[in-house]
């Protein structure tokens, strides 16, 4: 069985000028792609990707989150935490708009969101990704998406305009 899990950066109100384009140039000026010349894959950047190099999170988990690549795209799809509730069928939710996302194979325990938050946005290449995207797209989450209780369970950081979500396919 593999796990599949993002890192999301998402906006979906007062976004402008952002296009499939101008996002791959973000993330070629901040050198997040491993091979900015092969337009066919979006191969993460070895620096970024050894964020994740933890032993100890690899010896609690064998599964522990690898992430390959970053892409942009016009939706997301989260996978809620696992509920309690039996009537909670942990449908997938779709969030439209601008996405950023980190993905790989694995999942994040035993780093909590606190960690996730402290280890990944603080690399000085996303800290300049997301100034680069505040600056050239501008935009901002909704209201109705940060009062998304499913959403907000899931948010690793929402303290700007744009938020970061973790998502975990288990």
């Amino acid at each position: 069985m593999s796990f599949y899990s993002e890192l999301v950066f998402f906006a979906d109100t007062e976004v402008s000028e952002l296009d499939a384009a101008s996002a791959r140039r973000i993330l070629i000026d901040c050198e997040l792609l491993a091979d900015p010349a092969d337009e066919e894959n979006e191969t993460l950047a070895l620096d970024i990707r050894s964020i994740f190099d933890d032993d100890a999170a690899q010896a609690a988990n064998e599964e522990f989150f690898h992430p390959d690549s970053i892409t942009y795209g016009n939706e997301a799809e989260l996978f809620p935490e696992e509920s309690d509730d039996e009537d909670d069928e942990g449908e997938p939710i779709y969030l439209a708009g601008h996405v950023f996302s980190i993905h790989g194979y694995g999942y994040f325990h035993p780093w909590s969101r606190a960690d996730l938050a402290d280890r990944v946005l603080s690399h000085p290449k996303i800290q300049r990704m997301m100034s680069l995207v505040k600056e050239r797209a501008r935009g901002r989450c909704s209201d109705p998406v940060r009062k998304n209780q499913a959403v907000v369970n899931l948010m690793v950081d929402n303290s700007g305009d744009w938020v970061w979500i973790g998502s975990e396919n288990v």
